[in-house]
């Protein structure tokens, strides 16, 4: 039976069988029933109005979430893409370029979530949580002055964890820690506390004393360390390695949260911090002042340029260096290197380099350790010149000798002065 004599060419809504055939995917079995093609009809329109409203929405709506989540995620990063060199700078420089900005704009301060109006309602805020932790609410008046008499970040990080939580929380409540520093350890507690009245409520010990206080360690440390340059090369190394063919992470690449983090305190039983551990924090801040004093050296000025510069050479480095080890391999494994080793890898030139990941790669347990000993003299570095160009130069002066028409006596004395 022809598909178009129960109907004419047309329905009544001005679509053609063959059309709705199409758009619908309709088996041609189903059109030889003249009753169906009227619910067909309408079902093809249901999906040519929904279409229309998705076209429209992606032509003239808000960007997808998933745009805008990504974009918030690099900005809170440090924003290398997409964002200007003075927004970097202020996210480089936090604390110093959001008080002179609020001093341009003639502000004073702003006042944070936790109101600080003396030391006490600020304790008191999260007594609860010292109580269960078995914490002393006594502090130092003075906590913020030592802390910033210390110039070393290393140093910085190991007095945040010695010091106590009482002190801590003074500490991230004042003006030394602002922004998202103070925004991620007062989140960090917060969700603590609810968590240890919830489990009080629910009459349940599930949340171990010790635990807590290593993940206020982890997060104490976190913080501290966000919006420096260090931690902006870190998440930018990351993301160029995501946005490259090689997504995957290095084993040897420092992590900066959680228990990979290497950060550890053990503590007496007064609470007492007897030994304590900044974690993969040592060897990130150690990476990025060299590379950072060597990026001084070669460009002498602005302080904050310089800065700028450091992090974005840091950053390419660190990506780099995640070529070095198998991605396969787990940290432990005795053929990954430890992330000094893959950052000094990934400043050879070729083909040490090569060679290099090559013995790490299927040797096993081999000591690279002291590659770091060859930067500047392998391959076509600053310090020796490329062999290409000294090969090319000699072929350029022969040729230019064997055609120049000079007499032989002429050639010979240019020779010997060249000698």
């Amino acid at each position: 039976m022809n598909e178009n004599s129960h109907i004419g060419n047309t329905n009544k809504d001005g679509f053609s069988v063959n059309e709705l055939s199409e758009w619908g995917e309709l088996p041609d079995s189903e059109l030889d029933y003249e009753s169906d093609i009227p619910a067909f009809a309408a079902h093809v329109l249901q999906k040519r109005n929904k279409r229309l409203r998705r076209d429209w929405r992606e032509n003239h709506g808000e960007p997808k979430r998933e745009y805008r989540n990504e974009r918030k995620k690099s900005e809170q990063k440090l924003g290398h893409i997409g964002t200007s060199l003075l927004d970097v700078r202020d996210k480089i420089t936090s604390a110093q370029a959001v008080k002179q900005e609020l001093n341009d704009w003639g502000v004073e301060s702003i006042n944070s979530e936790i109101p600080t109006t003396d030391e006490e309602s600020i304790i008191a805020t999260y007594a609860p949580l010292f109580k269960f932790l078995g914490e002393n609410q006594a502090y130092n008046p003075d906590i913020i002055n030592e802390y910033e008499k210390i110039s070393d970040k290393k140093r910085q990080l190991e007095f945040i964890l010695r010091t106590s939580l009482a002190n801590r929380v003074l500490l991230f409540c004042s003006d030394a820690f602002v922004g998202r520093k103070r925004d991620v350890f007062v989140d960090s507690l917060q969700r603590h506390l609810e968590l240890i009245e919830g489990a009080r409520n629910h009459q349940s010990n599930h949340y171990d004393r010790e635990d807590i206080m290593r993940g206020i360690d982890r997060i104490s440390l976190l913080a501290a360390m966000i919006g420096t340059p260090e931690y902006g090369a870190i998440a930018m190394a990351k993301d160029i390695r995501r946005s490259g063919s090689n997504k995957d992470i290095s084993p040897d690449f420092p992590e900066v949260s959680g228990t990979s983090s290497g950060v550890y305190c053990e503590r007496d039983a007064s609470s007492r911090v007897t030994y304590a551990s900044i974690g993969n924090w040592g060897p990130i801040i150690d990476e990025y002042g060299a590379i950072a004093k060597v990026v001084a050296k070669n460009n002498p000025g602005d302080i904050q340029e310089t800065e700028y510069k450091a992090v974005r050479q840091a950053a390419k480095i660190f990506a780099e260096s995640m070529d070095y080890n198998p991605p396969y391999k787990s940290s432990s494994s005795s053929y990954v290197s430890s992330f000094r080793e893959s950052v000094a890898w990934a400043k050879l030139d070729w083909p040490v380099k090569a060679q290099l990941r090559g013995m790490r790669q299927k040797i096993s347990g081999i000591n690279l350790s002291g590659i770091g000993r060859f930067i500047g003299k392998s391959g076509c570095s600053k310090e020796r010149k490329s062999l290409v160009f000294e090969v090319d130069k000699l072929k350029s002066e022969l040729s230019n000798f064997t055609n120049n028409e000079s007499s032989d006596e002429d050639k010979q004395n240019s020779l010997r002065l060249k000698n």
